[in-house]
């Protein structure tokens, strides 16, 4: 009997997974805010805000390939992860 392959990210169709693999699969991890006091108000370029907003965008990307794969399958209820919640209000104006 073959395994049934699914895809890991549609744009890369050879980069594929049993679908057995899927169950080894953990939930993507958000990137911890940075605290107020972490940035040193310098004008840094990157600011560690910029560097956080950064590692958000990529856990967005990973959430939502994660998604995509456990959404192939039935019966397993996904937890659901708010981005928003994550994101520290960034001092510079």
């Amino acid at each position: 009997m073959r395994d049934q392959l699914i895809l890991i990210d549609p744009s890369i169709p050879y980069a594929a997974v049993t679908k057995a693999s899927l169950k080894d699969d953990p939930l993507p991890v958000p990137p911890t805010p940075p605290q107020l006091e972490d940035c040193c108000h310098s004008g840094c370029d990157p600011c560690i805000f910029d560097l956080h907003e950064d590692a958000l965008e990529r856990y967005r990307i990973a959430l939502a390939a994660w998604e995509s794969r456990h959404a192939q399958m039935p019966g397993k209820s996904r937890p659901r992860r708010s981005v928003q919640a994550d994101k520290p209000a960034c001092p510079r104006t």
